[in-house]
């Protein structure tokens, strides 16, 4: 480790001035570029969407709407996204190595990517980030990450445009957690009243370096504040990209309905190769978006799968439009409260291997049943990063894979009286719900159990209900973070879903959010996953879907699935094969 911090004071010696390396490569960007190679001078996709772009700046909490991400993913260069809960770096960004384990540190060093203005993307842009991100400074109030965890800036390579981060313990998500979502050079000049790009940097800088709380409150305020957008006002400043695509237009049109345009960022040298120069985005309802794609006026679409819905689907798949299913990221789940009925495990374990959970998907997703993914973890996406190691660690198909044989007797044997009732949430407003309740009372009945129905016409939160429920029938997320293993399944039993505490797990929790090794972290997951079917309190039932579809001779359309992973996300792959 003595090494290690040798190499990095090392680094810190041929430390140049932030000023003087930039002003180099500004100079050598020269005129404004032309389109990448691999635009088709000409082309575009119009995109319809249910979302708004009201910000700039998608780390911003405040601002992390789903329609900033899906902007942000065509608009933003990063180190590295998950996909499937595996991370994929994107080296035409940057690349992310662990420099120390003693104190844990990271370098974040990127290559030549460059702002859509032409000045390039260096260390002040990371040192803005890690300011934000990790509120070393107080006032930023950006979406929680690993830099969290961050103490300090072990060293800032102005020449190399680097800089690596130290941090108090090893943190999981040390490839994604340095968001560049901010121009330094904009927020620098607009917050400061700074007019040189260059200057403005190395206020920025300066501010961090020195701790400075005067300048740094002003650029805290912009950070949080400043980047949010108008469709009646737009300052083209707060449009600058770093992703192959660059907003031009916000517009309100004679329907009301908002449209984003977009159009290749000429300056972009990343590792995506887009093929549509113009892209639209507009604003619009489930059933304003599949006519608008019968009429030809859009492209792309992404809907909910509602029963009503499918016929008309079904005609459009007969004529060649694509069909590509994904999930949003969230799990339907048949939760029980350890308390009541359920108090003693064996009692929990009976109830769960009387329900047909594969009946309760079909019935539920209707006419959509086969777009309901089956899963058999609660904490990892099937087919994602570690899904199979956790299916074999948990030994659920095992325990819970398929009703028992005489799920009766079973219930007699953990000691429930025939008859026993049970109280179940849901949400009477969800068709799925509705279908799969129904499918729940039946099946159950025959094994000895009596429910009751404590559906309720809004479930937004099942922990934040009032009502006296000993199993729910409801959507819970795919952990992504420490916080939301504990708040699902973890911590105090009476914050959690289903009301039990398990200090075992909730060791597993920490240990695996300080894990740095992809392999300890999958490991420790499946671990955790195992203490839930230990447990008996959840059964897993089905991905919740949606459904995206496309125009004939669009090709490269495959939503990536997950809260993160937007429509947009995959945009560059898109291609057009009929013209």
């Amino acid at each position: 480790m003595t090494g290690t911090r040798r190499h990095r004071d090392h680094r810190r010696r041929r430390t140049a001035g932030l000023v003087g390396g930039v002003a180099l490569a500004v100079v050598a960007s020269g005129c404004q570029a032309g389109l990448p190679e691999s635009v088709v001078k000409g082309s575009e996709v119009t995109v319809a969407w249910s979302s708004a772009l009201t910000s700039a700046n998608h780390a911003s909490l405040a601002d992390a709407t789903p329609g900033n991400r899906d902007v942000a993913a065509m608009t933003r260069g990063r180190f590295a996204e998950l996909v499937k809960g595996a991370v994929v770096p994107d080296e035409g960004f940057g690349s992310v190595e662990v420099t120390g384990d003693d104190p844990f540190t990271v370098r974040y060093d990127l290559a030549e990517p460059t702002w859509s203005d032409g000045i390039p993307v260096d260390s002040a842009d990371l040192v803005l980030a890690w300011a934000a991100g990790s509120d070393g400074e107080g006032g930023f109030d950006a979406v929680p990450t690993g830099l969290a965890a961050s103490e300090r800036l072990a060293s800032v390579e102005e020449s190399d445009r680097a800089v690596e981060v130290e941090f108090s313990r090893p943190v999981q998500d040390w490839q994604t957690a340095l968001d560049v979502a901010v121009p330094a050079h904009v927020l620098g000049q607009r917050a400061l009243d700074i007019e040189d790009p260059m200057e403005a940097k190395k206020a920025v800088v300066d501010a961090v370096r020195d701790e400075d709380e005067s300048t740094l409150e002003k650029l805290a305020t912009e950070w949080n504040e400043g980047f949010r957008l108008s469709s009646d006002d737009i300052d083209e400043q707060l449009l600058v990209s770093s992703g192959p695509y660059r907003v031009t237009d916000i517009a309100e049109q004679d329907s009301g309905a908002v449209k984003v345009e977009l159009v290749a960022n000429g300056e972009y040298t990343g590792s995506l190769n887009p093929s549509f120069e113009r892209v639209e985005l507009v604003d619009m309802s489930d059933e304003e978006k599949v006519a608008a794609l019968e009429a030809g006026d859009v492209d792309v679409a992404q809907v909910a799968p509602v029963v009503e819905r499918r016929k008309q689907v079904r005609a459009l798949e007969r004529r060649d439009y694509g069909l590509a299913t994904s999930h949003d990221g969230t799990m339907w789940v048949l939760a029980l409260r350890a308390d009541g009925p359920f108090e003693r495990r064996a009692a929990r374990a009976a109830f769960l291997r009387a329900v047909p959970r594969g009946d309760l998907a079909e019935a539920g997703g209707g006419a959509w049943a086969d777009a309901y993914t089956s899963s058999n973890t609660v904490l990892f996406e099937p087919d994602g990063e570690g899904y199979d190691i956790a299916q074999e660690d948990s030994r659920f198909e095992r325990a819970f894979g398929r009703p028992a044989k005489d799920p009766g007797a079973e219930r007699a044997r953990a000691g429930v009286p025939g008859g026993t009732n049970v109280c179940v949430l849901y949400e009477r407003s969800s068709p799925f719900a509705q279908r799969a309740f129904k499918v729940l009372l039946r099946s159950v009945a025959e094994a000895g159990w009596s429910l009751s129905d404590c559906g309720t016409s809004e479930l937004a939160d099942p922990m934040a209900d009032g009502s006296d429920w000993q199993a729910a029938l409801v959507r819970v997320p795919v952990p992504r973070t420490a916080a939301d293993l504990t708040r699902w399944w973890g911590g105090n039993g009476q914050t959690n879903l289903p009301g039990l505490e398990n200090t075992q797990r909730d060791e597993l929790i920490a240990r695996w959010d300080g894990a740095a090794d992809r392999y300890d972290a999958r490991d420790l997951r499946a671990r955790i996953e195992r203490t839930i079917v230990d447990d008996a309190i959840a059964l897993p039932v089905a991905m919740n879907p949606v459904v995206t579809l496309r125009v004939p001779g669009l090709d490269g359309v495959t939503p990536r699935p997950g809260a993160t992973g937007s429509l947009t996300s995959g945009i560059a792959g898109w291609s057009r094969t009929d013209r």
